[in-house]
C-alpha cells in the first residue's frame, strides 16, 4: 500500500448535507494525560488537563465507564479510534480497551513516543490493534530533544521500537510537528527508513492553555510551514494546518469529555456518560467536511507491505 493511496477523501455533495447529523465515525481517546516527555508543542499537557477541571477530580475513568464509553461510541457511529495521550502507554487499562475495542469491531490505532511498545506490551495488543502511529519530527536526536521530545535518543528508541511492531505484522504510520526548530530539516531518511502507510504533518497548533509558554520560539507561518511540505513533496505527506485541524477532530479525554479546539483554547463537553454521545459532541460542535476534506476517513491495508 503506497501513500497515494491514503490521499484525503473527496467531499459529495450528499456528504456535505449530512454534516449536522454525521456520526462520529473517527474518535481519538487521550486516556491519560500522563507522559514521560516534554515536549514543548504539546497541544494536550498533563497541567493544561488538570487546570481544566473544576474540581478535584480522579484524572483517569474506572475501567467499567471507559468500557462503557467505547460500547457507546460503537453504538453511534465510531468504526475507526485512536488512543492517545500523553502516553498512552503509560495507562494501565491501554490493553484492555484496545482489545475491547477491536472486539467491537472498530479500527484501532495507537499514537505512541514508542518507549512503551515492548515485547510484552505488544504481545498484549497483537491481533487486537491494528496501526501505531509514531511521533517523530526530525531526523536528529539532538534536535528532538531540544524541543522537549525525549532525552538525547529518541530517533534512536523510536525506529527500533517500530521494528518489534513491524514484526508484530502492525501498520506503521508517521506523525510529525513542524515547528520553528525543525522547519528546515529534511524527514526524507525517517520516511524512507520507517516505510509508514501515511506520513501526516501537522504545523505546530496553538493552545494557549496547553503550550504558551514556549509559543513565541517555536510558532511559524503558513507560508513557512508549506516550504516544508513543498520540500517534501515526493513523499506525499498528508498536510494539516492550523486552518485544517480546527474542529475536525472528535477528541475524548480522560474523563470521558469531548474536547476541541476553540478561539486557541480548549473547550470540554459535558461528560459523555451524563447525556449521551452526540449531545455532547454537539456541545463542543465537529467540522465534518473538514475531516473528510483532511483525508480522515481512509482503509488501513490488511497487511504491512
Amino acid at each position: 500500500m503506497s501513500l497515494e493511496a491514503l490521499r484525503p477523501h473527496s467531499v459529495s455533495p450528499a456528504e456535505a448535507l449530512v454534516e449536522k447529523t454525521a456520526k462520529p465515525e473517527s474518535v481519538n481517546w487521550y486516556v491519560t494525560s500522563i507522559c514521560n516527555y516534554k515536549c514543548d508543542f504539546c497541544f494536550f499537557t498533563d497541567r493544561g488537563f488538570r487546570a481544566s477541571l473544576d474540581k478535584p477530580s480522579p484524572l483517569h475513568l474506572t475501567k467499567e465507564q471507559s468500557m462503557k464509553i467505547l460500547t457507546m461510541l460503537f453504538e453511534a457511529g465510531t468504526k475507526k479510534i485512536t488512543f492517545a495521550g500523553g502516553e498512552p502507554t503509560t495507562y494501565h487499562l491501554l490493553p484492555e480497551l484496545i482489545e475491547r475495542a477491536k472486539r467491537l469491531g472498530m479500527t484501532t490505532m495507537l499514537v505512541t513516543n514508542g518507549t512503551g511498545l515492548t515485547d510484552s506490551f505488544l504481545d498484549s495488543v497483537t491481533g487486537y490493534l491494528d496501526a501505531v502511529k509514531f511521533s517523530i519530527d526530525s531526523p536528529s536526536n539532538h534536535t528532538e530533544y531540544r524541543m522537549g521530545r525525549g532525552y538525547g535518543h529518541h530517533v534512536d528508541e523510536a525506529l527500533m521500537a517500530a521494528e518489534r511492531v513491524e514484526k508484530k505484522g502492525m501498520i506503521i504510520m508517521l506523525n510529525t510537528v513542524v515547528s520553528r526548530l525543525n522547519l528546515d530539516e529534511d524527514m526524507t531518511p525517517i520516511v524512507r527508513k520507517l516505510r509508514p502507510v501515511r506520513w501526516k504533518v501537522f504545523q505546530i497548533l496553538p493552545a494557549m492553555d496547553m503550550n504558551a509558554a514556549n509559543w513565541d520560539k517555536l510558532k511559524i507561518t503558513g507560508e513557512e510551514f508549506q516550504s516544508f511540505i513543498e520540500r517534501h513533496s515526493k513523499l506525499m505527506p498528508i498536510v494539516e494546518d492550523n486552518e485544517t485541524m480546527a474542529d475536525s477532530y472528535v477528541i475524548i479525554d480522560p474523563i470521558g469529555r469531548f474536547m476541541q479546539d476553540s478561539g486557541k483554547r480548549h473547550v470540554y463537553s459535558t461528560p459523555i456518560l451524563e447525556v449521551g454521545v452526540m449531545p455532547a459532541l454537539a456541545q463542543v460542535g465537529w467540522n465534518y467536511l473538514m475531516f473528510l476534506k483532511r483525508g480522515g476517513r481512509y482503509e488501513l491495508p490488511e497487511h504491512r507491505k
